[in-house]
């Protein structure tokens, strides 16, 4: 199968260099500026401490894709994601596969009106930050990337895909529950970016303060309370790991929104978290935790 990945970020960079050294025909979807730095320097990983490695890799630009691909990877912000349904356009044949990435939940109904038909649903999880010299940093090796019908369906195209990245390191999978999977990667982000903003340390400073472990599991019977009034409760399994990654001791933990905030770069506050505060708005839910976190995070923090 031939795979496009669109973003060469932190979690697109990273699965094309693990579809490439596993032998998989991947092409990445770039700005020409970001093609060029790629000719020149292949895609760098830093290992956590150990060496870089380059990867040589196929690029195009959105003036030159061409609709010959059978799987798309779409790992783009969520702000970004009008800009790569443009880019995009001109490599969807028809039979072609579109798997976001994306966190929350708004970029579905996007995606399927711009093809219809040919979007799956998808729950991507690594640890990696893009570096500001564009190298890929690994905080943890590994990555984990689910999928499914949005309708829950066990079909052909799934089982395909499926079965062409058992050989890969990306340690993937078919789920026919992969809008409930979605749902609960958001309110361990949710829950998780809401913490470490209001609190402003990473899980185990939280955990060590008097009061910090009650706020953090506060946040995440708010983010519980919001989805559950939505018609989308998260399983008890994923509520207790949330709970458990956010009150864990001497964890390190935070998320790449409240990173990014914290280092001036745009964030994706929207797609995490406004738009649970704005479906709490509608149902007359009550979320202060979620509100006062998503206006901390427009606030862009001063130089």
């Amino acid at each position: 199968m031939r795979y496009l990945i669109v973003g060469a970020g932190a979690v697109g960079g990273y699965l094309a260099a693990l579809l490439q050294e596993s032998r998989h025909r991947v092409t990445l979807l770039v700005r020409p500026e970001r093609a060029r730095i790629l000719a020149r320097d292949g895609l760098v990983l830093a290992e956590p401490d150990g060496p870089t490695s380059a990867f040589p890799m196929e690029t195009v630009t959105a003036d030159t894709v061409r609709p010959e691909y059978d799987v798309v990877l779409l790992s783009v912000k969520a702000y970004a994601l009008p800009g790569a349904i443009a880019d995009l356009r001109g490599a969807i044949g028809p039979g072609t596969v579109v798997i976001p990435s994306l966190n929350g939940i708004a970029h579905i109904e996007a995606l399927d009106a711009a093809f219809p038909g040919q979007v799956l649903g998808g729950v991507c999880l690594t640890a990696t930050e893009l570096r500001d010299d564009g190298a890929i940093r690994i905080l943890r090796p590994g990555a984990t990337l689910g999928f499914g019908e949005l309708d829950g369906r066990d079909t052909e195209r799934v089982r395909r895909i499926a079965d062409d990245l058992s050989d890969s390191p990306i340690e993937s999978s078919a789920s026919t529950t992969i809008v409930a999977d979605m749902w609960e990667k958001w309110l361990l982000l949710a829950s998780g970016g809401a913490t470490n903003t209001l609190l402003g340390a990473d899980v185990g400073r939280i955990v060590a303060a008097d009061g910090g472990a009650r706020t953090a599991e506060a946040v995440v019977d708010e983010v519980v309370d919001v989805m559950t009034r939505a018609g989308h409760a998260p399983r008890a399994d994923a509520v207790q790991r949330a709970r458990g990654v956010l009150t864990e001791a001497g964890s390190h933990f935070t998320t790449s929104m409240y990173r990014d905030h914290r280092a001036g770069r745009p964030v994706e506050v929207e797609a995490v978290l406004g738009d649970l505060v704005r479906r709490a708005d509608r149902l007359d839910t009550p979320a202060p935790l979620l509100a006062a976190a998503a206006a901390a995070l427009r606030i862009v923090p001063e130089s």
